[in-house]
C-alpha cells in the first residue's frame, strides 16, 4: 500500500476526524462517501435487521464549547474554508446548517490531504446542503478540479399530497459531487459505459463484415473545426476538400487503408469504416440504478451498483478506496467486489456488525442454511475476512 499505514482491509471504529488524521498524506486513490445530509431526522434501524434498536441521528446543534475549538482548528488547516464558515455563521446564524458545515469542513480538508495527486473524491449529498457543500468543496479542492454534479434518480417519486393536492414537485434525486486532487487522475469511462442493445447497434452501424458492424463516415474533419495544416496531405491522389484536413495523420491513414478500413468508391468518393462501439458514454444524470429494496442494514443504505460504478470509473485494481462515513459498508462492498483495498471509518458501534456481515456476503461466507456465518459477537475478522479493526484507542500513528 505504499506509504499507507493501515492494512489492506481496515475498519476504523470511532470519530472519523481522528482516524482521518491518522491516515498518511497522499496515500488514498479514491474517496467515495455518503455522509450525513443535515436532514434534521433520526433514522431508526429496521426491527428485523441485525442492528434492530439502533438509530442513526442526522440532527445538528451549534455547541459553543466545541465551536471555538473547531473554528481554531479549521483556521490553522485552511483559512479560506475558515472564512467561508465564518461567513455562513454571520449570514445564517448559529443553527443546524452552520454546525453541520463546520463538522464537514474539517473532514473535507482532511480528505483532501489524504488523497493522492491522481486521486478522486465523490461526495454524496442531497438538497438539504448540497449547494453549500459544493462551495466548500470548491474552496478546498479548487473550482478547476470540479468535474460533475452527478444526479442520481433515487426513486421514481411524486410530491407529497394532502387534501389540497400537490404542493411541490417530487424530490426523487440526490447529488454526488465529483472532484479530483489535480489535473491528472484516473478515469475509466470504458469500464462504466452503458451497453447498447442489438437494435441500437444495428441502427447506428448498418453494415457488417467479418470484423463486425460498422458505419460509413467521412475521413475528413469538419470545416468548422478550423485549419490543420499538418493534416492537409495527399493520399492516393486525394487531398482534403478544405483546410481542416483528414481526421487522422498520414501514418494512421496508411495503416487504416492497408487494413481495409478505407473504402474507395468508383465515383471518386472515399469513406472510412467507423467500427461499432458497444457502449454509450455516461452523462451526469443516472436513472438506470434503482434504490435498495427489501433487506437493508441501514435506513439510508445506497445500492452497491451505484458505488461499483464510481469505483470502476475512478480507480484500478489494487488501489486504496476510503469511505470516512462507511456506516452501511456499501463503498467497502463495492471495493471488495472489484479487487480494491479499502479503509472504512464510522463512529456508530453497529458499524462493526454491518461491515462483517456485508463483507461476508460479498465473499460468499455463508453457512449451509444460507445464514451469514460472520456474526459480530464471535467473528474473528482478521482470520475469516482479513479485516483489520482499529478503535480510537489503538489507531496507528501517522508517518507523513
Amino acid at each position: 500500500m505504499g506509504n499507507q499505514n493501515f492494512p489492506n482491509h481496515s475498519l476504523c471504529q470511532g470519530d472519523n476526524l481522528d482516524f482521518l488524521r491518522a491516515i498518511n498524506s497522499r496515500s488514498i486513490d479514491l474517496i467515495a462517501t455518503d455522509p450525513p445530509f443535515n436532514s434534521g431526522r433520526n433514522y431508526f434501524a429496521n426491527p428485523n435487521s441485525i442492528t434492530k434498536g439502533a438509530y442513526f441521528p442526522d440532527k445538528w446543534a451549534w455547541s459553543v464549547e466545541m465551536r471555538d475549538q473547531h473554528l481554531k482548528e479549521l483556521e490553522e488547516l485552511n483559512q479560506r474554508a475558515h472564512h467561508y464558515i465564518g461567513g455562513v455563521w454571520q449570514t445564517l446564524g448559529d443553527g443546524a446548517l452552520t454546525s453541520f458545515l463546520l463538522f464537514m469542513s474539517l473532514r473535507i480538508v482532511e480528505m483532501h490531504r489524504v488523497l493522492k495527486p491522481t486521486g478522486s473524491i465523490y461526495l454524496h449529498c442531497d438538497n438539504h446542503a448540497s449547494h453549500y457543500l459544493k462551495q466548500l468543496m470548491d474552496i478546498v479542492f479548487g473550482m478547476s478540479n470540479f468535474h460533475n454534479d452527478i444526479i442520481w434518480e433515487r426513486v421514481k417519486g411524486k410530491g407529497k399530497t394532502s387534501q389540497h393536492g400537490y404542493r411541490k414537485f417530487g424530490n426523487s434525486s440526490e447529488s454526488i459531487l465529483f472532484y479530483t486532487a489535480g489535473k491528472k487522475y484516473t478515469f475509466n469511462m470504458d469500464k462504466v459505459m452503458v451497453a447498447k442493445t442489438d437494435e441500437e447497434l444495428a441502427k447506428m452501424y448498418p453494415y457488417e463484415d467479418l470484423k463486425g458492424r460498422y458505419a460509413y463516415k467521412s475521413p475528413f474533419r469538419s470545416p468548422a473545426l478550423g485549419a490543420r495544416p499538418n493534416l492537409c496531405y495527399e493520399h492516393k491522389g486525394v487531398r482534403p476538400p478544405h483546410v481542416s484536413g483528414w481526421t487522422v495523420s498520414r501514418e494512421k491513414l496508411q495503416e487504416l487503408d492497408e487494413a481495409g478500413e478505407v473504402v474507395w468508391k468508383p465515383n471518386g468518393k472515399v469513406y472510412r469504416k467507423w467500427r461499432a462501439v458497444k457502449g454509450k458514454p455516461l452523462n451526469n444524470v443516472w436513472t438506470d440504478i434503482s434504490n435498495v429494496s427489501g433487506k437493508r442494514y441501514h435506513p439510508t443504505q445506497k445500492p452497491v451498483a451505484l458505488y461499483e460504478r464510481i469505483v470502476k470509473a475512478s480507480s484500478n485494481k489494487g488501489d486504496v478506496v476510503l469511505d470516512p462515513f462507511c456506516g452501511c459498508a456499501t463503498t467497502l462492498v463495492a471495493a471488495e467486489n472489484l479487487g480494491r483495498q479499502w479503509i472504512g471509518i464510522d463512529i456508530h458501534p453497529e458499524t462493526r456488525i454491518i461491515v462483517a456481515n456485508r463483507i461476508a456476503e460479498a465473499c460468499n461466507l455463508s453457512s449451509p442454511d444460507g445464514s451469514i456465518k460472520a456474526q459480530a459477537d464471535h467473528l474473528d475478522m482478521e482470520r475469516d475476512l482479513n479485516i483489520h479493526t482499529f478503535t480510537r484507542e489503538d489507531f496507528p500513528a501517522r508517518t507523513n
